[in-house]
């Protein structure tokens, strides 16, 4: 692991090789190696960019899922917000809900370990995901609440329909989002005229850029969604939705605020570059940047990269400067 960390800082690898060789030799903890270097990866990701990050293995396997419909916890979601971490959505009928935990709750601590600033909210998701039945005891407004976790279903998408006008809210994007909005628009469309379509990106985190895409191809042509830009070959392309769209011609609107990030970013800069939507609610939250997951060997789980920057179909920059 020691060897990992220096052969990516090339060329000043000695320098590095010294600071470890000191750590380990010196810290009142040096000799403890598994310990050492998960501390030394969360620290050197957390420095990269807020997104990066170490996740040990439970962790690890935790965050894999989460593009999934299905996943182990207790139904909620927590946002950054000024430095604290609030609790975004509570899913109605699960442990977190029966618990009393609310929208707006400040989450500190997991299992009595208090969580560190700038922690990614992915991260935090990842600790409180764990085996079905098990028990996870959160800091909630100055309070210890044990909940256990439960096997939890989660729908992406939720709506409802006013005056003609299908609201149609995407809370974070998932590979199966687009499935969803079908057929809920489907539904809808078999029951009346829907004259208008509002899609509610507000507070959407993001999540799966497949997912994202294919919900732009419900609405535009064989359009340009996403172009990505990276020095690595695999990530450096353009993401293309293809073939014809289901829904050209209902009007379209689209719902942002200064939470809506990453996936949800793409979706309505794709919408608006191609003039298929009218966008409201100011500014988005600026993290147009791509993560990929890597495998780190047996014992360590892995590390989640920021591999490229994202551009709108017309080339505007979707990100913003950290550092």
């Amino acid at each position: 692991m020691w060897l990992f960390l220096c052969a990516c800082a090339q060329p000043h690898n000695d320098i590095l090789e010294k600071a470890f060789s000191l750590i380990k030799t010196c810290h009142v903890r040096g000799k403890e190696e598994v310990w050492l270097n998960q501390r030394i990866l969360q620290g050197a990701l957390r420095a990269l960019d807020p997104h990066s990050a170490y996740f040990p293995p439970k962790q690890y396997q935790a965050v894999s899922r989460m593009n999934q419909n299905t996943m182990y916890g207790v139904g909620l979601e927590v946002k950054e917000c000024d430095g604290k971490f609030v609790v975004q959505h509570v899913i109605s009928e699960t442990p977190a809900a029966n618990a009393g935990i609310k929208i707006g709750h400040v989450l500190t601590h997991i299992d009595g370990a208090a969580i560190p600033p700038a922690t990614p909210p992915d991260v935090i998701t990842a600790q409180i995901c764990g085996k079905p039945g098990t028990i996870v005891v959160l800091g909630v407004n100055n309070k210890s609440v044990k909940i256990k976790r439960t096997t939890v279903r989660v729908s992406s998408v939720r709506h409802c329909l006013k005056n003609s006008i299908l609201f149609l809210q995407i809370r974070f994007f998932l590979d199966t989002t687009a499935k969803e909005l079908k057929q809920l628009i489907e539904c809808h469309l078999k029951k009346c005229a829907v004259k208008r379509i509002v899609l509610d990106l507000r507070s959407n985190p993001g999540g799966s850029l497949q997912g994202a895409v294919a919900v732009v191809g419900l609405f535009v042509d064989n359009a340009t969604v996403v172009h990505i830009k990276s020095h690595l070959t695999e990530y450096n392309k353009t993401h293309l939705c293809e073939g014809k769209a289901l829904y050209p011609s209902i009007p379209l609107t689209v719902w942002v605020d200064r939470y809506t990030a990453s996936a949800a970013e793409i979706v309505a800069a794709a919408l608006k570059d191609h003039k298929r939507a009218r966008i409201f609610g100011g500014e988005s939250f600026g993290k147009g940047c791509v993560q990929d997951f890597f495998d780190l060997p047996k014992g360590y789980g892995g590390i989640k990269l920021t591999v490229g920057y994202c551009y709108s179909p017309l080339g505007r920059a979707l990100h913003r400067e950290y550092f």
